[in-house]
C-alpha cells in the first residue's frame, strides 16, 4: 500500500486500522506534516518498507529512511495509544527505519506530544525518536510502552542511524524535562557501537526516567546513554 499523509490538518483520528506500506514511496508508513490534534488510537502497522530499496522520497539502498509513524514538521498536540507496530514481522534486513519518530524538518521543536500503551518490536533503527521535542512548551512523553527486538541495523541505505529503543533531543534549548515512565525495553541496540546510540535510552535533553524497566541480550547494548538525565 501507499503511505498515509495528511499535510496541514487538524483534529484527525486514526483508529482500529490495519497499515501497511512497500515503502516505494514518501517518507513515512502514517507521515504527518505540519498538522495539529492527532488522535492515533488501536491502529495495527506491519511489513513496513518491503520494498525500500527502490524509495524515491529517501537515500536508496535496503533498508532506508521509511519510517512507520512519523510526526513532522510542526507537528503537535498528538496522541497516540494503544497501537501494535511491527516494523519487519519477517525478521529480515528490510522493515524501515524509525518505528515513531518525531522530527520536525525545517520546523520548530514539537510539542504536547503523548506516546502510551503501544507495543513496538523488530526496528532496524529507533523505535521512539523524540528528535526535535521542546516540552517547555507542553508536556512531551511516553508511558507504559513495550519496546523489543529493537534497533537492530543493518545501517538504512549504509548510513548510520540511532540504534536505541527511546530517544530525546532538540533542534533547540529547553530547561523542562521530558517524561519517560512505566516503559519495558528489550533487546534494544544490537547493532552494536555504531554511532554510541546503541541504548535502551538515548536521552541529549532532560528527561525523567521513572518506573521503566530495561534488559539487554548482550554486552554490546547499554542501558542509557549521552546527555542529561534528571
Amino acid at each position: 500500500m501507499r503511505p498515509w499523509t495528511w499535510p496541514f490538518s487538524d483534529h484527525f483520528w486514526l483508529i482500529a486500522n490495519d497499515l501497511s506500506c512497500s515503502g516505494a514511496t514518501g517518507f513515512g508508513c502514517l507521515h504527518v506534516d505540519s498538522s495539529t490534534n492527532y488522535f492515533v488510537y488501536g491502529n495495527y502497522m506491519h511489513n513496513v518498507a518491503s520494498n525500500c530499496s527502490v524509495n524515491s522520497g529517501n537515500p536508496t539502498g535496503s533498508p532506508c529512511k521509511f519510517h512507520g509513524f512519523y510526526y513532522t514538521t510542526n507537528t503537535n498536540h498528538v496522541w497516540m495509544g494503544w497501537n501494535s507496530l511491527d516494523m519487519n514481522p519477517t525478521g529480515g534486513t528490510n522493515g524501515g527505519c524509525y518505528g515513531v519518530q518525531f522530527y520536525s524538518t525545517g520546523g520548530t521543536d514539537q510539542f504536547d506530544e503523548h506516546v502510551h500503551d503501544n507495543t513496538i518490536k523488530d526496528v532496524v533503527c529507533g523505535g521512539i525518536n523524540f528528535s526535535t521535542v521542546n516540552p517547555g512548551n507542553g508536556t512531551v512523553e511516553a508511558y507504559n510502552n513495550v519496546l523489543t527486538h529493537v534497533g537492530t541495523g543493518p545501517d538504512p541505505s549504509g548510513n548510520a542511524a540511532g540504534y536505541y529503543c527511546i530517544s530525546t533531543s532538540s533542534s533547540g534549548t529547553t530547561t523542562s524535562a521530558v517524561q519517560l515512565y512505566n516503559n519495558s525495553l528489550y533487546d534494544c541496540g544490537s547493532r552494536g557501537p555504531v554511532t554510541n546510540t546503541n541504548d535502551g535510552f538515548w536521552l541529549t535533553i532532560p528527561t525523567v526516567l521513572k518506573n521503566n524497566v530495561v534488559q539487554s541480550t548482550g554486552s554490546s547494548e547499554q542501558y542509557i546513554s549521552s546527555g542529561v538525565v534528571l
